[in-house]
C-alpha cells in the first residue's frame, strides 16, 4: 500500500479513475491505510473503512462484520467515490472536487504518519495492509 518507489510526473499523472487496492487484516484495530498527496486519507477503524478529506469531512462505512479482506477504492476525476471490501460496496459518495491529481505531499502508508485522523484513529495501523501486486 505504500508507494515510495513511485515517481509521479505532475504533467503526465492525470488519472480519470484512481484505483487503490490491497488486502487488509484487523480493520477493527484502526489506523490509516494510506495518505494520497494530502488529498485524502484512507482508513480502517473500529471495523469501519472510510476516507477523510482535507476539510475534515469523513465518508465511512457502517461497522463491518469481517475484519480482513480485499479492499478496492475507486475515485473518478469527477469525484465519484466507491470503496469495496470483499466485493461489497461499503462506501459510495459523490465528492465536490477532483482528488485524483497530484497535490502537495506524497503517497504513503500509515506507518509513516504521526497525527490522528478526525475519525479518532491513529495514523499508525495496528492491523496489516499488503499490496495486491506483491
Amino acid at each position: 500500500m505504500a508507494a515510495p518507489w513511485i515517481s509521479f510526473n505532475r504533467e503526465r499523472w492525470s488519472p480519470e479513475q484512481l484505483h487503490i487496492t490491497g488486502y487488509l487484516e484487523n480493520i477493527d484495530k484502526g489506523g490509516i491505510i494510506c495518505s494520497y498527496f494530502n488529498n485524502f486519507r484512507l482508513f480502517a477503524y473500529q471495523g469501519k473503512i472510510g476516507l477523510q478529506l482535507p476539510d475534515g469531512t469523513i465518508k465511512e462505512s457502517i461497522a463491518l462484520d469481517e475484519t480482513k479482506g480485499h479492499l478496492w477504492l475507486q475515485l473518478s476525476a469527477k469525484g465519484n467515490l466507491t470503496i469495496q471490501f470483499n466485493n461489497h460496496t461499503v462506501v459510495s459518495a459523490t465528492l465536490d472536487k477532483d482528488l485524483t491529481k497530484i497535490g502537495n505531499g506524497f503517497v504513503t502508508c500509515g506507518i509513516l504518519q504521526e497525527k490522528k485522523c478526525k475519525a479518532g484513529c491513529k495514523l499508525t495501523r495496528a492491523g496489516s495492509a499488503t499490496s495486491d501486486l506483491v
